[in-house]
């Protein structure tokens, strides 16, 4: 959070009253059904849809939980039945146990895996502590650094240089102090700010420096 408060100017207290006034417009009464809301509705329809569509250019896919019939059948069972993936474990074993016996790639293990729920209870309780989940991050998975030379450096630095309309936005100042201390930081931090100095740049209409 802090990072994305130098870089945009919004404050942590910022970011949290906005959280705060989007989830206190969900119909959920508890604090666990509307993290569940957040998820589905702003997680998962503006981030992995954007993957869908992406993967959608070059492969067909289908998926019966885009399916609105299917989608409140599943969300109306009981959340005992669905802890650990309980019910999407089953629900995989029914339409194919080849399928089911498939190591979930993010984890290293099937769903069906009697280790896969308590794999999940960990990480759920490493979520509690961004800090350490974090530091557990860097130490476990080595940041892929950026070259000082880079493409993505140099069409950031561009669109930091010739477009207002980023600036307005974006923190000179902590853009080229992340520059200075790449090392820190791994080269998917300076692809989402490219990805987003770019949808500025583009919406600006100034579509000459994207390239």
């Amino acid at each position: 959070t802090g990072l994305i408060a130098d870089v945009t100017g919004v404050t942590p207290s910022q970011f949290e009253e906005e959280l705060m006034a989007l989830t206190s417009t969900y119909p959920e009464q508890s604090p666990n059904q509307k993290y569940v809301h957040f998820h589905l509705a702003e997680r998962g329809a503006n981030w992995l849809f954007e993957g869908e569509d992406r993967n959608r250019a070059w492969l067909w896919s289908s998926s019966p939980f885009y399916s609105q019939p299917f989608f409140r059948l599943a969300v109306s069972c009981p959340d005992e039945l669905k802890y650990g993936h309980d019910l999407y474990a089953t629900f995989l074993k029914n339409l194919s146990p080849e399928l089911a016996d498939l190591a979930d790639v993010n984890r290293g293990m099937a769903a069906t895996d009697p280790r896969y729920r308590r794999k999940l209870t960990r990480i759920a309780r490493l979520n509690r502590f961004p800090r350490l989940l974090r530091h557990l991050q860097r130490v476990l998975i080595p940041q892929v650094p950026v070259d000082r030379g880079s493409p993505t450096l140099a069409a950031l630095q561009r669109h930091m240089v010739s477009n207002r309309a980023v600036a307005e936005y974006i923190a000179p100042r902590a853009v080229a102090s992340l520059i200075d201390h790449r090392g820190r930081h791994g080269r998917q931090v300076f692809e989402n700010l490219l990805t987003l100095t770019s949808l500025i740049t583009k919406i600006s209409g100034d579509d000459a420096s994207i390239q």
